[in-house]
């Protein structure tokens, strides 16, 4: 008998009808097999199992035999899911980074081979505009990377261990953060309830919570700065609150107004600046309506939060996970 596990335990077997079990796999200290067992299968003749994780197929014909040894089949598969937060090159096209679940933050230059860089699970990423060479990379946790050379050398800047902030010099208590909990717009500009600037070399607090300060829903999903103003910055937070800034660049004396009367109890999932107008703005809702409220899934404001009209329209009840603004025709947006 067989059972997955993670990283510790990646794949246990019992010899004896499950009276006793022993990893036979492990990832730990750079094992063959990738963590995070998600299907085990035996071929009918009882002598081979494939196996699917987070790193996608692999199969052995030695079920019994003390360390067994796997052949990965992922030569021709392309199942990497890439989070949101793809960043690209501001004039070479064929270079951009992404973030990836549990397969690495991968490089993109020009050819269908992607060149695994950073980070287990790579969230969303960045490219200076005025510098191409230096990029940055989030993994789980709030771990923020940095590069000044295209991507081959990597330092941290910023993490969220065990609850407690951390960069070089520091460590802060008190941290909330999501799986995935980054996201950037552009390196110039604020980027959350922290402020980066020279390059991630120091933070600055500029909010208290913004949440509702629940152990779990308490974080913030999504971060939008204005294209037009980067003093006006909207937040939403997976315990349904959306909050938003007018004077974000006054540092820890920002002060933000909570603009959630009139949109679902629902998580949010992306908050969506007009690129000419600061005070109209999208947000974009997780969940399904009729389990609590009948509200739809996009919403609209064109006065900073005051007011907020369900644009939903004829989309289908499901989640909504981002939206899209045409830079070229703002009046356009894709869901």
């Amino acid at each position: 008998m067989f059972a997955g596990g993670a990283f510790t335990t990646t794949l246990v077997r019992s010899l004896n009808g499950g009276t006793t079990w022993a990893t036979a796999a492990i990832v730990q200290n750079s094992g063959f097999l990738h963590a995070d067992m998600h299907a085990l299968s035996f071929f009918p003749n009882g002598n081979t199992l494939y196996l699917g994780n987070d790193g996608g197929a692999y199969v052995t014909t030695q079920i019994t035999a003390s360390n067994p040894s796997f052949t990965a089949l992922n030569s021709t598969l392309g199942l990497s899911q890439f989070y949101p937060g793809l960043s690209i090159h501001p004039t070479r096209a064929a270079i951009a980074i992404g973030g990836t679940q549990d397969n690495g933050t991968t490089i993109y230059s020009g050819t269908r081979t992607w060149n695994d860089v950073v980070c287990g699970d790579g969230g969303y990423t960045a490219i200076d505009f005025n510098t191409p060479a230096t990029m940055y990379a989030t993994c789980q946790r709030f771990n923020i990377f940095k590069s000044t050379s295209n991507g081959t050398f990597w330092h941290l800047e910023c993490c969220v261990k065990w609850n407690q902030y951390w960069r070089p010099g520091g460590v802060y208590s008190s941290a909330c953060d999501g799986f995935v909990g980054i996201r950037t717009r552009s390196i110039s500009e604020p980027t959350a309830c922290t402020k980066l600037r020279n390059g991630a070399s120091s933070w600055t607090a500029i909010s208290p919570d913004l949440t509702g300060g629940n152990d779990f829903f308490g974080v913030l999903s999504t971060i939008a700065v204005a294209p037009n103003n980067s003093n006006t910055v909207y937040v939403g937070t997976m315990d349904n609150r959306v909050q938003v800034t007018t004077n974000a660049g006054s540092g820890v004396l920002a002060t933000w107004r909570n603009v959630s009367a009139g949109l679902p109890p629902r998580v949010v999932t992306h908050v969506a600046v007009s690129p000419t107008t600061s005070t109209t703005a999208y947000a974009t809702f997780s969940g399904f309506r009729g389990f609590g409220d009948n509200l739809g899934h996009v919403f609209k404001t064109t006065n900073g939060g005051s007011a907020w009209s369900d644009i939903s329209g004829d989309l289908p009840n499901t989640p909504v996970n981002f939206l899209v603004i045409d830079p070229d025709t703002p009046g356009n947006s894709f869901v």
